[in-house]
């Protein structure tokens, strides 16, 4: 897996959040609180790499793309990702730092996130959702990432 993969990957953790899936709903016994979880798929349609400023330092290296996000077969959205390099961790990878939108028929949703790429491909991680506009105003919560393949990126988002 490559560098580029991260990006991929990051950006697919945000449309979760936004799309209509399966979901499961919960309640604290007085319907106050409610969750879903939405299980999504994203598949990289476009991306680019912007090169490091210092061809000494992979600092600054940055990715960004496209991907369109599926519920089983139907598309149901797109995103935007850029991640830029703010930590080489020399022999255990880079630490990326990420801001992902998803924009749905809706309304936007925003998330962040911090993964690290090693030379073994990219950890899973977890984006944080960071806000949404629309019906998406009040989105709260996080996407768990898991890459299958370079271009493909399994997604569950945990909306609160």
């Amino acid at each position: 897996m490559n560098k580029r993969n991260v990006v991929a990957t990051i950006g697919a953790a945000a449309v979760l959040s936004a799309m209509g899936g399966a979901y499961a709903a919960a309640s604290d016994g007085h319907g106050a609180t409610r969750q879903r979880v939405l299980h999504l798929t994203s598949r990289q349609t476009q991306d680019a790499e912007i090169g490091a400023p210092n061809p000494d330092s992979l600092l600054g290296l940055r990715f960004v793309g496209a991907d369109d996000v599926y519920d089983r077969s139907r598309l149901v959205g797109q995103l935007g990702r850029s991640c830029e390099a703010v930590a080489d961790l020399e022999a255990q990878g880079v630490n990326f730092q990420c801001v992902i939108t998803l924009a749905l028929e809706g309304g936007i949703i925003t998330a962040q996130a911090m993964p690290t790429f090693t030379p073994e491909g990219l950890v899973d991680f977890e984006a944080a959702i960071t806000g949404g506009t629309g019906a998406y105003r009040h989105a709260r919560g996080f996407v768990a990432v898991d890459q299958v393949t370079e271009t493909e990126s399994r997604l569950t988002v945990d909306l609160r």
